[in-house]
């Protein structure tokens, strides 16, 4: 339940900061939602070894995420 209130909260936030700081909005929708909601969730679940193995993952998929953002981002030049 926390994890869904941080969410909307993250949301809301956005939503304001997109018209005058979109950069902002950009970085503070990705960080939250990740990392804090799906964080809380797994180590409710399973531990300090378990958000191990998650943050891991966010890790890698971070990495080749950011590639393809990176393509857009170009492209959109």
């Amino acid at each position: 339940m926390l994890s869904l209130a941080l969410t909307m909260l993250v949301l809301v936030a956005v939503y304001f900061l997109q018209q005058g700081h979109p950069l902002l909005a950009g970085v503070l929708a990705v960080t939250p939602v990740k990392i804090i909601a799906t964080s809380s969730i797994v180590y409710e679940e399973g531990g300090v070894s378990k958000l191990h193995d998650a943050l891991t993952g966010m890790l890698f998929a971070q990495v080749a995420i950011a590639g393809v953002l990176f393509v857009a981002w170009l492209a959109l030049r």
